[in-house]
């Protein structure tokens, strides 16, 4: 068994570090999946690569993505795919633009915070990437789901066969100031019993309500 400690709010319970009667715990964890970790100090997942959970990556930047597999080729539990996970399996223009990068018909941050303005330089940065919905690797046995997918989010979400236990999923936020989630990924949480446990400027963590034990504080 394999049982981690979120830091999470749920309710007026303020989740910590600290190992007090206020700490929530998810437990039983087998699978873990992330969605464009980018490099290896952002890559949320590396913290169950030395355990016997099963770790499953997707990160399309062929830069983070050599980066990531010499950190964690060791660990025989870890995954690792130089994919897109997208609306559609096939071949896409991939957009090389850093933490930013993106599939270039998604409408990801990056497009958002420039609003189509310097398309010449991005058109230099576009590399063809393979890409796959991710119910062709979604067996239906994830526990926890790290999303960053850069405008590929509902895409991703919309065609999950799991529904993990946690979901924590990227916010937009427009130079640091406005952190949101686009409606449509709101009303897919809603439609499969999630609530939002904690928002961040950064990132906001979604939970299934009928797997949470407010009385023994574990995450079934």
């Amino acid at each position: 068994m394999c049982m981690i400690m979120l830091l999470i709010y749920l309710k007026n319970m303020s989740i910590s570090n600290n190992n007090d009667n206020n700490d929530l715990y998810i437990n039983d964890i087998k699978t873990v999946l992330e969605v464009g970790p980018g490099d290896y100090n952002s890559c949320k997942s590396k913290y169950f690569w030395e355990s016997e959970v099963n770790v499953i990556i997707f990160e399309p930047n062929p830069l983070f993505y050599s980066e990531l597999c010499f950190f964690c080729g060791k660990f025989k539990n870890v995954r690792i795919y130089n994919v897109s996970i997208t609306n559609f399996t096939g071949c896409c223009d991939f957009i090389m633009f850093g933490q930013s990068s993106c599939v270039a018909s998604a409408f990801s941050p990056l497009h958002l915070i420039y609003r189509g303005l310097h398309k010449e330089v991005f058109n230099k940065c576009i590399i063809p990437s393979q890409c796959f919905t991710i119910d062709v690797f979604d067996i239906g046995d994830i526990d926890i789901l790290f999303l960053d997918a850069e405008g590929c989010d509902f895409f991703v979400l919309k065609n999950l066969i799991s529904r993990p236990r946690v979901i924590t999923i990227s916010n937009y936020n427009v130079l640091g100031f406005k952190a949101y989630l686009h409606k449509s990924i709101y009303e897919w949480f809603e439609n499969n019993n999630y609530i939002l446990a904690e928002r961040k400027l950064e990132v906001s963590n979604f939970v299934l309500k009928d797997r949470i034990d407010l009385k023994n504080k574990i995450i079934l």
